[in-house]
């Protein structure tokens, strides 16, 4: 399992991208839940080692599938990150205030819900 410290920005270091994100953990209907608002995705469990992961799981997933497709700086500009360029190495993460307000989903964890935001670190082949 990969050691998580997230914070949100994305670098390019030795031909690895290296992710820092934030995550919010929570749990609904018995459910545990690991969301994270600027990418958009999550992971379940019926324990938070599950939650954990499962988003390991789907992050891995969908950035290995987003890098064979070459199509990673577009998905991320649809989640509101702010890229110069195709092969810039500048690349940072929505704000927590334009998630909150776009984000119906991120809004309702906020207001709604008791929550705690983790850190992750994950290095992904470039």
């Amino acid at each position: 399992m990969s050691d998580f410290k997230f914070d949100a920005t994305l670098q390019v270091r030795n031909a690895k991208l290296q992710a820092h994100l934030d995550i919010y953990s929570f749990i609904d209907n018995g459910i545990y839940i690991m969301y994270c608002p600027a990418l958009d995705m999550s992971g379940y469990g019926s324990t938070e080692d599950e939650a954990r992961d499962s988003f390991e799981e789907v992050f891995s997933t969908s950035m290995q599938y987003m890098l064979n497709k070459n199509t990673l700086h577009e998905d991320l500009k649809k989640h509101g990150w702010n890229i110069r360029g195709k092969k810039s190495h500048d690349i940072k993460s929505p704000k927590f205030e334009d998630m909150y307000k776009s984000n119906k989903d991120f809004k309702e964890i906020i207001d709604n819900k008791p929550y705690q935001r983790t850190y992750k670190n994950v290095l992904i082949p470039a």
